[in-house]
């Protein structure tokens, strides 16, 4: 069934751009620029390419703040990589989302219902030294869950460098796999989608 769909859905993009495609992105979350707008620009072309509207107002206010103010409680980093104050007000205060900054991984472990890791970005920094500083600046180990909860899911973009251990990956709270294997099937279902392919 999932071979037919990637074969169709291959079909259908070569019918659709029929001079080839460069590549496709999907990692449009404000990674590579800090703007929703830009990412809401990326959809909006992609739509227009394959014949749908915009995305409207009400669609970018939810994408953009929607999982915030849900979900998010805690920000962790060294103090040289906190959250800029640009962003705490212009988009968290302005939207009434509630959080904690601390450094502090550990002390906090505790209460997590959900830790999602990322590694230290080489390309935030303008010079070689503070990354290397900086990069092993929280490496999730067995140890460092030893306090955790139970259920706690540990989600992660991946790839990993190494942010989290491998002795992590056998711990039932490992959820980056499974996370990865689903958002291949969502970004496939959503391209189906915006192709109209049934």
């Amino acid at each position: 069934m999932m071979q037919s769909s990637v074969s169709v859905l291959a079909s259908r993009l070569a019918e659709t751009f029929p001079e080839g495609l460069a590549g496709l992105i999907f990692d449009c979350d404000g990674v590579m620029v800090d703007s929703c707008r830009v990412n809401i620009a990326y959809y909006d072309l992609l739509l227009r390419e394959v014949g749908r509207p915009p995305v409207s107002e009400a669609q970018a206010e939810y994408v953009q703040m929607s999982t915030a103010k849900e979900a998010l409680e805690y920000l962790f980093s060294p103090e040289e990589l906190k959250l800029p104050s640009y962003v705490k007000k212009e988009v968290l205060r302005k939207n009434g989302v509630e959080y904690i900054q601390t450094t502090d991984l550990e002390a906090v472990m505790p209460e997590l219902d959900i830790l999602y890791m990322t590694r230290v970005q080489r390309e935030r920094f303008f010079n070689e030294e503070d990354y290397l500083r900086l990069k092993d600046s929280y490496i999730l180990t067995p140890e460092k869950l030893a306090g955790a909860k139970a259920d706690l899911s540990i989600l992660h973009p991946l790839p990993r460098v190494n942010e989290i251990s491998v002795a992590v990956d056998s711990d039932p709270r490992a959820a980056y796999f499974k996370q990865v294997r689903y958002g291949r099937y969502i970004r496939m279902a959503l391209m189906m989608l915006l192709l109209n392919i049934q």
